[in-house]
């Protein structure tokens, strides 16, 4: 979609968005650049920093650059954005907030529940990076280890979705987690002993949804004192 149309949508303008179907590229900038004056000097009226805007504005160069950023985004279709956002123009298909939302539950489910690691090459991308308070695993080879050793460890884990917000391209998650550790995780000793935690995780999505990069703050201190590897503060005195 072109940046008059665009303007055109957001502003509900029939006559706009018509004129957009009949006209070229190269009319269609001109017109939103004169679209975008007077708009600009409704906006921040008769001040002194106002004309100073305005002279800059009328400025032959100025214009001239201007209309060619405009100019090469209509004829293009794509934008420079920063990496993290949205895109502006909906030219470009992003999945939903709700969807992102789905996949995280998807992959708790799959995951946690079903103990089925191959799901990961679906939601996720090649290169993933999972930042936890054990370590940082960068890779899906690498996070398919790390995540075969864990579930070893607590086979009957289970975890349940306490609140989920999305916005733009990031999800947040706040989970509470029960189970048994029933097997030996980085040299700690099975205690067949339950625990109950909860923890928070920030999800980092790509275009088509899938995971790029977790940030994962489960209650470690909390699990090692019910797992008996750390003192509790009752039993320390």
């Amino acid at each position: 979609m072109s940046c008059l149309a665009t303007y055109a949508e957001v502003n509900n303008s029939t006559p706009l968005l018509a004129l957009c179907a009949h006209v070229s590229p190269v009319l269609q900038t001109l017109v939103f650049l004169s679209t975008m004056k007077y708009t600009f000097a409704e906006l921040i009226g008769e001040t002194s920093f106002a004309r100073m805007i305005k002279s800059t504005w009328d400025r032959p160069c100025v214009l001239a650059l201007f209309a060619a950023h405009i100019l090469a985004v209509n004829l293009t279709g794509k934008t420079v954005r920063k990496p993290g956002v949205c895109p502006a123009w909906k030219g470009e298909q992003w999945m939903s907030t709700e969807d992102n939302k789905a996949l995280v539950r998807r992959y708790i489910e799959e995951v946690f529940h079903h103990k089925n690691l191959a799901i990961l090459d679906e939601l996720c991308v090649p290169d993933v990076v999972i930042h936890s308070p054990i370590r940082t695993v960068e890779g899906l080879q690498a996070y398919k280890q790390f995540m075969s050793m864990l579930l070893a460890g607590f086979s009957d884990m289970q975890v349940v979705t306490e609140d989920q917000f999305a916005e733009a391209d990031r999800s947040v998650l706040r989970y509470s987690e029960h189970g048994t550790y029933s097997g030996d995780v980085r040299g700690i000793a099975v205690t067949a002993r339950p625990f109950q935690t909860n923890g928070i995780m920030i999800v980092h999505h790509a275009a088509d949804g899938k995971i790029v990069e977790v940030w994962d703050s489960p209650d470690t201190l909390g699990l090692m004192q019910q797992l008996g590897v750390v003192a509790t503060p009752a039993s320390a005195s």
